[in-house]
């Protein structure tokens, strides 16, 4: 995937630092399908200038609800993904939103601007794979039980912070 400037320019200056406003990196998917980013200018000629800004408003709008419900609970939203597509012309919110696969989290009590945090995110299955031999072709490799453990924890913690409930178990088909 290449990189545009104006994303690895973002990347350093804004690392692990407190932004008054949300920045929108566009994506597309490509064949795998995989994010690959695209700028502002290169989404509004894509979709067109009015539809790009509805989108623009409604990722803001929801943004703005969602980063603020998980400040009064102690998380902030790093990044909060939203993938949005047309029905019938109708804008609309697709896909997954505002779950750990898709959004970084971090707890604020550790959030400094030199980059200390507690995630609430996918991180740990990433980094996992990223130092194994895997060639990145399907299957996957199956994830050590630490690493599965560790992330399920946080994905508790954020769930427990942010509905003020406690994640409740799975049952199986047989209980």
């Amino acid at each position: 995937m290449r990189e545009r400037p104006w994303v690895r320019r973002c990347r350093r200056a804004c690392r692990a630092a407190h932004l008054p406003a949300p920045l929108r990196s566009p994506a597309l998917k490509d064949e795998r399908p995989r994010d690959v980013s695209i700028s502002p200018a290169e989404s509004a000629d894509l979709v067109g200038v009015r539809l790009r800004d509805r989108i623009v408003e409604a990722s803001r709008d929801r943004y703005g609800v969602a980063s603020d419900l998980a400040m009064r609970r102690g998380i902030v939203g790093v990044v909060l993904g939203f993938e949005f597509g047309l029905i019938d012309g109708e804008l609309v919110l697709i896909e997954d939103l505002v779950t750990p696969d898709r959004s970084r989290f971090w707890g604020t009590e550790r959030f400094r601007a030199e980059g200390g945090r507690e995630r609430f995110d996918n991180q740990d299955p990433r980094d996992w794979l990223e130092g194994s031999d895997w060639e990145r072709q399907p299957p996957g490799p199956p994830l050590p039980n630490e690493v599965g453990e560790t992330t399920d924890s946080r994905y508790a913690e954020r769930y427990r912070r942010l509905i003020e409930s406690p994640l409740l178990p799975v049952r199986s088909e047989e209980e």
